[in-house]
């Protein structure tokens, strides 16, 4: 189990090379990195940090088009908002936390990513704001 920079340990790996590679304090062990970020880019390496940082990138872009069409709606955008500051603080969070590992956190932000990235349904010919 030597991580190497492109494929790490392998995802779920932290806790068993961590024992290979905890240098300080050895009298405590450490089963998680406390920082999701750190523990991906430990796991994964660059197979799997490159492409989630594809990921956010694409979720930046149309998010950002998102809330550009939806200035004509107060009601949507606000909501919009909304979905993308809960990812701005879930984000956040994560740089001390690992708490998208636990299933209801992990659905929780499903969903707001799913708020955040909607797009409306709209049939051919029909104008966006009324008749």
């Amino acid at each position: 189990m030597t991580p190497q920079l492109g494929t790490g340990t392998g995802i779920n790996t932290y806790q068993f090379a961590n024992i290979v590679y905890q240098r300080h304090d050895t009298a405590s062990f450490h089963s998680a990195a406390h920082n999701d970020y750190a523990q991906l880019a430990a796991e994964g390496g660059l197979l799997v940090v490159i492409p989630a940082a594809i990921c956010l990138t694409q979720l930046v872009r149309v998010v950002r088009r998102r809330l550009r069409e939806d200035r004509p709606s107060p009601a949507a955008y606000s909501l919009r908002v909304g979905a993308v500051a809960s990812l701005a603080a879930i984000g956040l969070q994560e740089t001390v936390d690992f708490s998208l590992q636990i299933p209801g956190n992990a659905l929780l932000f499903a969903v707001v990513c799913g708020i955040a990235l909607h797009a409306e349904a709209r049939t051919p010919g029909a104008r966006r704001n009324g008749p």
